[in-house]
Parts: C-alpha cells; structure tokens; sequence
C-alpha cells in the first residue's frame, strides 16, 4: 500500500465525521430537529470530544425541551473548552432560560446565578459581542436581587452595546430609563432615535410602551404604534399584538373604552394566548 492511499485511509473516519456534521448542522437550520437530533447524539458517542456536534445536540435537545439534559451536556462540554466563549454563553443562555421555567425555589435560584456568571465569562472573553451585553441586560433588569439582579449593572452592560451599536444602546437605555421612573428621559432618548429613523419599528414601539405605561404624550404614542402596525417587526422585536395591546391601553386610558375593547379583541385575534390583552379586555367587560 502506497504511503499516499495509507493516509487517506487514516483520514476517512474524520472525512466521513465532518460531512454526518454538516448534514445534520443543514438538518438543524431548516428546523427538522428531530431529524438532526439522532445523527448529532451519534457524532456525540462516536467523538465525545467534538465541541460543534455537542452544542448542537444541546441547541436540539433545548428546542425539543429537554432542556435538562442540554444543560448537563453544556456542562462536560466547558471542562472540553474553557477558553471557548460560545460555549459559556450557550450553557449561560440554557441554565437562565431553564430558571425561567421553573420560576421560584432553590434550583431556579442555582441556575439562574450559574447562568449569569457564565454570560459574564463570555463576555468578558468576547466584550465585543453585541449579543451577551444584551442579554446580560435582561438578566439584570428582570431577575429578583436575591438571583443577582441589579438595574446599576444593566445600565452598564447597556453602555456597553451603546459603544458597539450606538441606536441599540440608547434603546435599551430608554427601557431602563421607563423602569427607573424617568419616563421623560426615555421617550427624549426615542424621538432622538425616531428623527433620524423614522421607522425604527423598536424605537416607535419603546415610545409607545413608555408613554402609555406613564400616561404621556398619548396622541404621539398611539401614532407611533400605529406605525408598528404598518411595519414589519424581527423575530426579536415586539410583535403587532403587543402595539394592539398597547394601544387598548392608550384608548382605556383616553377615555374610550369602546375602541380599547376592540383593540384588546384584535390583539387577542393576533395572540390567542396573550393573558394580559385577555385580563385587561376582561376587566373592561
């Protein structure tokens, strides 16, 4: 056997091994999960040290609810890349988002403080990442003290974003401005952002959450949602629902309870399962 023809040989394994990741990588982009799952979990036993085919069995095993077990297999896969950011920002994303889930006790507690530390890792790691600053401002601006949470770090890591990405900064420093009771600082923050981007769908839909929320500028906020309506929102944004609800809640509050009602009704058309669009029309009747 030639030398040549001996090292392809040694090389197939890992040749075959790369192209059963990329399939179920493709698998895994056009959302057949299920589909992705097996071939990952059998990369996973045949290389237990392969970090991409780990984190997306992980991804899989998180949207297929499993999200125990996605959390043990993030684990094992830190101690096999300590030095990989993507992966601390994985397992923190999994750990907060399984606390979520279980809500109050000591385990959601547990999770919440290791998914928190581990986002901060990644961050430090990679502070340039728009992404883990953002996150770690939700974090900090929704968890209860006990778990860490603390409106003074969400500012700074929303300081942070405004360094890397100067509108989406300023939009999260509006959000934290309407929580800290400084509604005018926050609606002054999105018309600065709304003249220059007339329609910035998360600009025009933050006004409108403040003003509403702070009984301001109403007429101003109901156009600006009113815009919303007419635009199309990313996945990550609010969606047409939520300015609907808003909206109900501008009309409740001016006075016109018949509008608020219809506009509570078509959010509910949008949103089925939206509970507080249900309360607020059910208070109403």
């Amino acid at each position: 056997m030639s030398p040549r023809l001996f090292a392809l040989i040694l090389l197939l394994p890992a040749a075959l091994a790369a192209g059963s990741l990329r399939e179920a990588v493709d698998l895994f982009k056009a959302g057949r999960v299920p589909e992705a799952r097996p071939l990952l979990e059998k990369l996973v036993k045949a290389d237990p040290r392969d970090v991409q085919a780990r984190l997306y069995l992980a991804r899989s095993m998180s949207l297929m609810h499993d999200r125990d077990a996605a959390i043990d297999l993030l684990a094992g896969t830190l101690k096999l890349a300590p030095d990989d950011h993507v992966v601390f920002a994985e397992y923190g994303g999994a750990c907060l988002h399984r606390a979520g889930e279980l809500g109050a006790g000591l385990r959601a507690l547990m999770l919440a403080r290791k998914g928190r530390n581990a986002l901060e890792t990644a961050a430090e790691m990679h502070p340039d990442s728009v992404v883990y600053h953002e996150g770690l401002v939700d974090f900090y601006r929704q968890a209860p003290a006990i778990a860490g949470g603390s409106l003074a770090k969400a500012r700074q890591h929303a300081e942070a974003v405004a360094r890397l990405d100067a509108t989406r900064g300023k939009l999260l420093l509006a959000s934290l401005a309407a929580q800290e009771d400084d509604p005018v600082g926050a609606l002054d923050i999105c018309r600065e952002i709304i003249a220059a981007h007339p329609d910035h769908y998360l600009a025009l839909y933050t006004f409108g959450r403040a003003a509403i929320d702070a009984g301001l500028a109403l007429d101003e906020a109901e156009r600006y949602l009113r815009r919303c309506i007419e635009l199309t929102p990313s996945p990550s944004e609010p969606n047409h629902a939520g300015a609907y609800y808003r909206l109900g809640m501008a009309a409740e509050k001016s006075g016109r309870r018949d509008d608020a009602r219809a506009l509570y009704r078509k959010s509910l058309e949008l949103e089925p399962s939206f509970s507080k669009a249900e309360e607020a029309l059910a208070a109403l009747n």
